[in-house]
């Protein structure tokens, strides 16, 4: 035990006596030894790529350059060849007629030749419509409301008692289907016809059954024809009820 303490009596009095004669240039060639190299360890695994960041916003437009010159002209090129002719124009208007020439003096008149034997009759001309009469296209005045009977008067001096006793008067009727029919007219329950006053024509519309009342609308305009007696005579042959009134307005060359 003794000769243990007196060892380690010793041992610390060497130690302090190492320590106290180091300089400090020793304790930095101690500090800076290097250090003791180590194994590397195992790689860990490469990490998930990070995501795009956000585009950046456009930068502004920079400003226009300036325009260069004009480059000079080329030469002239060699001319073309001529094209070919084109089509003759129009004939120009006629021009004026020049100025009639002076007349020449009449000859003397020859002698009287032998009168010719007589002509043929003619054959009879066609009715003149001089005297013959049509009135204009007149409205009807039948009304608008349901009635059993209604009429309305058209006054006409030339309606005199020579034309009534001995004339031809006609009298037409236009539908509001644009067609033209002579008066007297029966349409289903509704007649149509008139009446030669002197100075007057009436024109009357009846129902047929004179009891179910009737709206007298199917005429819409009316017109008569005057023919004196001496033209009526001259067409005694003529039946003019069978005929239209096309055939009648050209018979007499009157207008529709």
């Amino acid at each position: 035990m003794r000769t243990t303490l007196k060892f380690l009596t010793k041992g610390i009095c060497i130690l302090v006596l190492v320590f106290a004669s180091c300089k400090k240039n020793d304790l930095e060639d101690v500090a800076l030894l290097e250090p003791i190299p180590v194994e590397n360890g195992l790689s860990g695994t490469n990490g998930t790529n990070g995501s795009d960041g956000t585009n950046g916003t456009d930068g502004t437009d920079g400003e226009d350059g300036v325009d260069g010159q004009d480059g000079t002209d080329g030469e002239q090129g060699p001319q073309g060849e001529q094209g070919p002719q084109g089509e003759q124009g129009p004939v120009g208007p006629a021009g004026a007629n020049g100025e009639d020439g002076q007349d020449g003096e009449d000859g003397e008149q020859g002698p009287a030749g032998p009168e010719g034997p007589a002509g043929p009759a003619g054959e009879d001309g066609a009715d003149g419509n001089a005297n013959v009469i049509a009135s204009e296209w007149i409205d009807a005045e039948y009304g608008l409301a349901a009635v059993t009977s209604t009429s309305f008067d058209i006054t006409d001096n030339r309606l005199n008692q020579e034309v009534k006793d001995s004339g031809v008067i006609l009298a037409y009727g236009e539908l509001t289907t644009g067609s033209v029919l002579p008066i007297p007219y029966v349409s289903n329950n509704q007649s149509y016809y008139f009446a030669v006053l002197t100075g007057k024509i009436r024109f009357l519309g009846r129902a047929v059954d004179r009891v179910t009342p009737e709206r007298f609308t199917g005429v819409r305009k009316v017109r008569y024809v005057i023919i004196p007696s001496g033209v009526a005579g001259k067409s005694s042959n003529q039946d003019f009820t069978k005929m239209t009134y096309e055939e009648v307005m050209n018979h007499y060359g009157l207008s529709h």
